[in-house]
């Protein structure tokens, strides 16, 4: 399911749901005038329109609750990410073990250490961090950099295309954030090329990119800190 129908479904069948209970007061309203009825709550109790009613908001009820387990929470690109866990502690575990669709990914700390040394490489940061809003160009540029204009060999299907590009340019993220958030889809790509795990598409690697950012920033931290202590 892509993100535009994940988007509108459920909006659509609620309003679907209102407009059908509003046509069916309605009609209950005129049958009541029509039949001479004193009391509206008699004429619902004989008529079949409460029955319909009825069934009608029970089913798409029910629909609109099924359809929302299969819809994750899609990550904010704006959503802070915190460096530290609930006790204030760098701790980052290693392996870190996530589900798709009943397929396990292991991603080991090899995998996040080779990303974070490219993140502190400052030769990248000379190059795409200006200071300015940074360009579609740029952010294509940067896309690149982490491999994700490349297919790969398991999940061909997420290399990033020109309506990616777009989709990041909209968000206006600064380029720490955004370098973030490549890093964190090229740990969850290379761990699926390795295990051979298959992604759904790109609202699903993003949805698992936002699990390792946290441990991301730890380790860019930690690494940080190895390089600027005095030996």
């Amino acid at each position: 399911m892509d993100l535009f129908a994940k988007s509108y479904l459920l909006p659509l069948l609620s309003g679907i749901t209102l407009l059908f209970i509003i046509l069916s007061t309605i009609q209950i309203i005129v049958g009541k005038r029509q039949k001479g009825e004193k009391g509206i709550l008699l004429y619902v109790i004989q008529s079949k329109a409460w029955i319909f009613t009825t069934i009608l908001i029970a089913s798409t009820s029910l629909i609109t609750y099924f359809v929302s387990l299969t819809i994750p929470r899609q990550p904010n690109a704006r959503d802070p990410i915190s460096p530290t866990d609930s006790s204030n502690h760098r701790i980052v575990t290693y392996p870190i073990d996530l589900n798709i669709d009943g397929q396990q990914l292991r991603i080991n700390e090899e995998e996040f250490q080779k990303t974070v040394k490219k993140l502190l490489d400052p030769t990248l940061t000379k190059r795409f961090d200006t200071g300015a809003k940074i360009t579609r160009s740029q952010i294509r540029g940067l896309a690149n950099e982490f491999g994700l204009l490349s297919e790969t060999a398991t999940n061909p299907h997420l290399g990033y295309l020109d309506g990616d590009i777009a989709y990041w340019s909209e968000q206006k993220l600064s380029f720490e954030r955004l370098a973030l958030e490549f890093s964190a889809r090229r740990i969850v790509l290379d761990a699926a090329e390795r295990t051979g795990v298959i992604i759904l598409d790109q609202s699903q690697l993003s949805w698992h990119a936002e699990k390792v950012m946290g441990n991301l920033l730890k380790e860019e931290k930690q690494y940080e800190n190895k390089r600027t202590t005095p030996k």
